[in-house]
């Protein structure tokens, strides 16, 4: 295991509780109020973490079972199909959307082949599933946006089509799916069942938040794809039961970006894919809003766009980011 500021971060949090017990017993015995500062900080910093999840967290809303149905864009390999896996297991009907056939089988996934760089097949495809669910009364519950791809070259040297293909599954895919999955469950869905749910996932990452060197069209697309979503969430603040959740990680232990070397592992571990899909399963059940930001410095990292130029140039240079895609 890779010693982390995340793994410290546990054990200070574990020690932050034993603390406000100490403390509690120090007042007991001394019957100085001034120790219930120290005390005061920590309830008051607990405080405002539980408000703040009880905020993202709906009143009411139904754990996964085999009434639902979920799509999964890019659900053959990587994250994608950890999250099918686990949808699966919770016994969730999935349709995968992806151009490369899943190695895995099983009886309640179905693969469904399309190009998601092609507006027409996306289109087609979804069109299509949406449907052939209606025929039956039954609609997509689950709706995880996860595919996506990369290139490692600088912008100038990017051909016409790559820029096209890149924008279009990265970006572009998100929105068709968005357009045909959210407006079906408005117009016709909620009109029938006026509870039922709606869970969107972006996988995005925090690279669309402070883009590296000869990543700029990756890091593109995952900003707007951030913004989006952003708005997306205020566009849809009446309809209680749609609910929409960012995921911004960082380096994950995928195949995508397995020919970058890691660096500064303390600061910046990689995020652990079957980890992380645990994480957004566990948000998919509950009904959690809201980003889910991996690992602890990613929380944190778009404050350094406000840092003056000369502190952001140091803290690229530290983190070695623009030195890691060649």
């Amino acid at each position: 295991m890779v010693l982390s500021i995340d793994s410290l971060l546990q054990q200070v949090i574990r020690a932050l509780w034993l603390t406000l017990a100490v403390n509690v017993l120090i007042i007991l015995y001394t019957r100085q109020w001034i120790h219930t500062i120290p005390g005061a900080v920590i309830l008051a910093a607990w405080l405002v973490y539980y408000a703040n999840r009880r905020y993202k967290l709906p009143r009411d809303w139904s754990k996964l079972g085999g009434d639902d149905i979920a799509l999964v864009t890019g659900g053959s390999n990587g994250l994608g199909k950890k999250i099918v896996e686990l949808l699966l297991e919770r016994n969730v009907e999935v349709y995968v959307l992806d151009v490369v056939e899943p190695s895995y089988s099983h009886s309640r996934a179905t693969y469904i082949r399309c190009d998601l760089s092609s507006e027409g097949q996306t289109t087609s495809s979804i069109s299509s599933l949406v449907k052939s669910l209606a025929s039956s009364k039954r609609h997509i519950s689950v709706l995880v946006n996860n595919a996506g791809i990369r290139h490692n070259r600088s912008l100038l040297e990017l051909e016409s089509d790559e820029v096209h293909r890149l924008f279009n599954i990265n970006t572009l895919s998100h929105i068709w799916t968005l357009k045909l999955v959210v407006n079906n469950h408005i117009q016709h869905v909620l009109p029938a069942t006026p509870k039922a749910q709606l869970y969107i996932v972006s996988i995005s990452s925090i690279l669309g938040v402070l883009a590296p060197r000869n990543l700029s069209l990756y890091s593109a697309t995952k900003a707007a794809n951030i913004l989006i979503y952003e708005a997306l969430t205020q566009e849809l603040v009446a309809f209680k039961s749609i609910r929409i959740l960012q995921v911004l990680p960082g380096q994950l232990t995928t195949d995508m970006f397995k020919d970058v070397a890691p660096s500064r592992q303390f600061l910046a571990p990689l995020v652990n894919h079957v980890k992380l899909a645990h994480q957004i399963l566990a948000r998919i059940e509950t009904g959690e809003m809201g980003v889910l930001c991996e690992p602890l410095y990613s929380n944190f990292l778009p404050a350094v766009r406000a840092l003056p130029l000369a502190v952001q140039k140091v803290c690229r240079w530290f983190s070695q980011m623009d030195e890691k895609v060649s």
